[in-house]
């Protein structure tokens, strides 16, 4: 639901070929992940809360992650922004995937299961 709006609104400045710029491409790396996946979680673009099987929980505060904490929203009314307009189904796309904690696949299929993963390297 993600990369379709990154592709139609943000690719073509951040295409991976300009040096500074996140790579918002849904080109896959040898894991499988989209390059944008992989700029917006680790370049802390958005808030999110890392899972890590074995990893101890802990209850969060409302309004304390999601949308209302990702960097995305302040970037997006920059001056540097200014062209890029998301209609009402773009934004809630996003919104709806930040909130949802930026689930990476869209079923619950393991890893190493999911089609084509015989030849990647699984993470």
């Amino acid at each position: 639901m993600v990369q379709p709006v990154l592709d139609t609104r943000c690719v073509r400045c951040h295409d991976g070929c300009k040096p500074g710029r996140s790579d918002l491409r849904g080109t896959l790396d040898s894991g499988r992940v989209p390059a944008s996946y992989r700029a917006l979680i680790e370049g802390g673009w958005v808030h999110y809360f890392d899972l890590t099987y074995g990893m101890r929980h802990f209850k969060a505060e409302p309004l304390s992650f999601g949308t209302l904490r990702s960097r995305l929203w302040t970037v997006l009314a920059d001056e540097h922004h200014q062209e890029v307009t998301l209609d009402e189904p773009e934004m809630r796309a996003i919104k709806a995937w930040i909130d949802l904690n930026c689930p990476l696949w869209p079923d619950y299929i393991y890893r190493p299961d999911r089609p084509g993963a015989q030849t990647a390297q699984v993470r």
